[in-house]
């Protein structure tokens, strides 16, 4: 017993991490009363808080697992529920029905060469045997073949003239569960638009929210158009993936070559995207804060530095659409130059389990997400080889080695 709780009080946080993930695992599979969930993990998080207050320290760490499983548990099960509002569209469209609706264009379409796919946010609708419009919200995802409108842009109010129905996926065991994969999108219904001609921008007056919440997809559109129109066909693919976040269009031929040469991360934006916008951030303000001799005799220029690396970034995070890697590596980015400018240095590890925390809190169904799979297992195996190579590399001399930190940048001359 005392070894198992030295391992939990060595490792809490990645034992907290796998309570949670596992709790959120198994709510896919197990039929449990939501009710019954959360009155048991109430029940638990009012016993830790009692073992706590009183410095029953033993019972606080056996209780810590099965509170964070029930509670992973509790909230996969709630985010498995279909939406039960009846004026969402989900359950709204039980059948495939012409509608008309009103929406906004909530993010950058997306567009193979053949179809284009767009994400709407629903405020209202009207069935073809209808006259007036009903009040409706949700998420749907349209498609139309060939290219959207140019001149349609994230956060324009349109109507539009489409066939919904609810998505359906093939029923074979074990095949890709496509309905699923977007309801942990948070979209329930899909629709396809037959022309252009069906689609109708609505002069309206975005409030500041709106406006800010759609600029950074409103400029990725017009940076993909520029691309489509300063770069040749062939490397359009590429370019919109680098800069963007766009693999929609990346042609076979050039996909096949980046993974055949063990090259495939550099089409998808992570963290070594991060690692080098950062770097350069920093370097150029560093370079700028020392030409000021009155910042260096006063303040730690390099800490300026670092934090004024954090809005770029960030921005660079919405530019590239904010998927589970982009959104690890930028957590990972901010938790660790927070460390260093309060003389902490945090391991990788600790990094990974607390990005991993933030993104589950925000959408348990993100642990169902591919990219979110093999972005954490692929940084969490570089993070486990790295001292076993170092010991080879290194060899048995007295030399410290790296230990899971970032880049030194307190040693940067």
């Amino acid at each position: 017993m005392n070894r198992i709780l030295l391992l939990l009080s060595n490792f809490l946080l990645f034992s907290v991490l796998a309570s949670f993930i596992l709790g959120i695992g198994l709510s896919y599979h197990l039929d449990i009363s939501l009710k019954l969930l959360v009155w048991l993990a109430l029940s638990c998080c009012l016993l830790l808080v009692i073992c706590f207050f009183y410095r029953l320290t033993r019972t606080v760490q056996l209780t810590l697992l099965p509170t964070f499983f029930l509670i992973g548990l509790s909230y996969g099960s709630f985010s498995n529920l279909p939406p039960e509002n009846p004026s969402h569209v989900y359950n709204l469209i039980e059948d495939r029905r012409e509608v008309v609706l009103v929406g906004t264009l909530a993010a950058m379409v997306s567009s193979d060469g053949t179809d284009s796919k767009a994400q709407i946010n629903l405020e209202s609708l009207r069935f073809s045997e209808d006259t007036l419009f009903q009040p409706a919200f949700g998420s749907i995802l349209l498609r139309i073949k060939g290219p959207w409108p140019s001149d349609i842009l994230p956060g324009m109010k349109m109507a539009i003239r489409a066939d919904l129905h609810r998505p359906t996926g093939f029923n074979t065991p074990g095949s890709f569960d496509y309905p699923a994969h977007l309801a942990r999108q948070g979209i329930w219904i899909t629709g396809f638009i037959r022309t252009q001609a069906f689609l109708h921008t609505i002069e309206n007056s975005p409030s500041l929210f709106d406006t800010l919440r759609f600029y950074p997809e409103k400029l990725r559109h017009l940076i993909g158009i520029t691309i489509d129109q300063a770069v040749p066909p062939h490397l359009q693919g590429v370019y919109r993936a680098l800069l963007i976040g766009d693999q929609t269009r990346v042609d076979d031929k050039i996909r096949d070559a980046f993974r055949d040469s063990g090259c495939m991360h550099i089409l998808s934006i992570s963290g070594l995207h991060f690692a080098i916008i950062g770097a350069l951030l920093f370097l150029i303000f560093y370079w700028l804060l020392r030409r000021s001799e009155w910042l260096i005799l006063h303040y730690d220029v390099k800490k300026i530095a670092l934090l004024g690396c954090l809005p770029p970034l960030c921005f660079y995070a919405l530019l590239a659409g904010t998927n589970a890697p982009v959104l690890r590596s930028l957590i990972m980015s901010c938790i660790a130059i927070f460390a260093l400018c309060v003389d902490r240095r945090k391991s990788i590890p600790t990094l990974l389990v607390f990005a991993a925390i933030l993104i589950l809190l925000e959408n348990p169904q993100s642990l169902f997400n591919i990219s979110f799979q093999l972005s954490f297992l692929a940084i969490a195996a570089i993070s486990a080889a790295t001292p076993v190579l170092s010991h080879f590399i290194v060899g048995n001399d007295n030399k410290k080695t790296s230990q899971f930190s970032f880049l030194r940048l307190k040693k940067y001359r």
